[in-house]
């Protein structure tokens, strides 16, 4: 019995601690806050289907939220960034532990959280409508769109860029942390656009052991990269020749840590430009 009750306590204070520490991962106050954006005098205008589609059929969907900026002037198009879910998280959680919103709509993004599905193909093609339907629903630029999610998140941004779901959505860049990808699964894939991609692990990640790296490799002979890539000055590889831009980063942490990679991310959607 004394050996039952200590077992419990060392697992009640483990779960303890890791909750806390995932709370204190978390974004507060100004960071879940729209803000404002400063449009340029002239800019891509919204198509004009756009406004007069009607509602999409969001039956069987993963639930989402959109994030516009404050002053959302919906005769503009703007690029949408999509941030998917880890496994067994929500878009108001998802939102709260990548911090996005300030800093990304204030760069004049729509940014989209959507809740996360058991991984499957099935799955995967619903993401991808999920983004048809927020195309459908505001004002997007369809060749600037970004995808971005951590661990299961991250492998569902690079998935629905690389299987054919049926459903056109081209993204311009990927950025993926923590992925679950790795190099042999790329058997199955085709990189059917360039495309830009960056991939973030955490180097002592034990959920996903190396596979940042193992997925890097995938990525580079799916693009046609050379197969030796560059060092950058923050110690990222950088892979050249490709069908598109691909780098690889490993940062420092374990696999329950979101990187400081925000401005990263939204600098990157709101420059990237899909092309054929």
């Amino acid at each position: 019995m004394r050996t039952d009750v200590i077992g419990w306590s060392i697992l009640l204070a483990a779960a303890a601690a890791f909750g806390a520490f995932i709370v204190g991962q978390l974004h507060w106050g100004e960071a879940l806050r729209p803000a404002a954006y400063a449009y340029p005098a002239t800019g891509p205008e919204c198509p004009a289907t756009t406004a007069a589609a009607p509602p999409p059929d969001d039956s069987g969907l993963p639930g989402y939220t959109v994030r516009t900026p404050s002053n959302y002037d919906p005769r503009r198009a703007h690029p949408l960034l999509m941030v998917f879910s880890p496994a067994g998280s929500n878009r108001a959680l998802t939102e709260r532990f990548t911090g996005l919103t300030h800093d990304a709509t204030a760069q004049g993004l729509i940014v989209a959280y959507v809740d996360s599905l058991r991984l499957s193909r099935d799955a995967v093609a619903r993401f991808a409508r999920v983004v048809s339907a927020i195309e459908r629903q505001w004002c997007i630029d369809p060749r600037r769109i970004s995808f971005t999610g951590h661990s299961d998140g991250g492998s569902v941004s690079e998935l629905i860029a690389l299987l054919d779901t049926g459903i056109d959505v081209a993204p311009a860049a990927v950025v993926a942390s923590a992925g679950g990808l790795i190099d042999t699964d790329f058997a199955e894939f085709e990189c059917r656009r360039p495309i830009d991609v960056t991939l973030y692990h955490g180097r002592d990640d034990r959920h996903f052991p190396g596979y940042g790296a193992s997925a890097a490799r995938g990525w580079a002979q799916c693009l046609g990269c050379d197969a030796s890539p560059d060092t950058d000055t923050e110690g990222c590889a950088v892979y050249r020749n490709c069908r598109g831009a691909l780098k690889y980063c490993e940062q420092p942490g374990g696999h329950w840590r979101w990187p400081d990679i925000n401005s990263a991310i939204v600098a990157k959607a709101a420059a990237a430009v899909a092309t054929d």
